[in-house]
């Protein structure tokens, strides 16, 4: 560390002389444990060699005047017409049920999401065919289902993401026949509190719903 000895007394108006050499050496001994350079930035992702497949994320589904063509949209990817690095290529695997379409998405590309250093554009869509009309199923993102999210209910005319609290994503819907009943109720939108009064009688049963004293 280098120290200044000043000398005050009479002379105290040389101080506002020395100012500018002070300053310069503050300056430079705030830069010693850099070498007086400045502090480095991150660097960019390294792609890899080959591309890498790996499950991605839906963000959103939604019907198509076709009932048997689903539309998939997908966020956080570099445009389809991007080259090299930033290529990220896209391809899906469809299984359908029932009562859900399960539809896994994969991404081929050479870096990983956040993608760094490429530019990256809005929704990419794909257009998915099923066997059968779509009607109300679930839609599950196949090897993406987590707690927090990952299967798509239909509300209304359109799909929702479920996501909890309101909903669990890991349900898997069964068929409401007297056996499951109770497990298909609690996958529906019927609120948390309910209950069966008796047992099925044919193809009916009475089920008990407490909507809060607020409705």
């Amino acid at each position: 560390m280098t120290r200044v000895k000043l000398a005050l007394g009479s002379h105290q108006s040389h101080l506002w002389q020395l100012l500018p050499a002070l300053l310069l050496l503050v300056a430079a001994c705030g830069n010693v444990h850099t070498g007086g350079r400045a502090a480095p930035t991150p660097a960019s992702a390294t792609p890899y060699a080959e591309p890498v497949s790996e499950p991605y994320p839906i963000s959103s589904i939604a019907r198509t005047s076709d009932a048997r063509l689903v539309r998939v949209s997908l966020s956080g990817l570099p445009a389809a017409s991007a080259t090299g690095a930033c290529h990220a290529e896209v391809s899906f695997e469809l299984n359908e049920q029932p009562l859900s379409v399960g539809i896994g998405v994969s991404l081929s590309s050479r870096l990983l999401p956040p993608f760094t250093g490429c530019a990256v554009a809005g929704n990419r869509t794909l257009l998915v065919h099923l066997a059968q009309p779509l009607g109300r199923r679930d839609v599950f993102a196949s090897g993406r289902v987590t707690p927090d999210g990952g299967r798509f209910i239909a509300v209304g005319d359109s799909y929702q993401q479920c996501r909890p609290p309101g909903c669990n994503p890991m349900f898997q819907p069964v068929v409401p026949d007297c056996a499951h009943l109770r497990d298909a109720i609690a996958g529906s939108d019927v609120p948390a509190h309910f209950g069966m009064a008796g047992p099925c009688h044919g193809r009916y049963a009475a089920i008990v719903v407490d909507i809060g004293a607020g409705a």
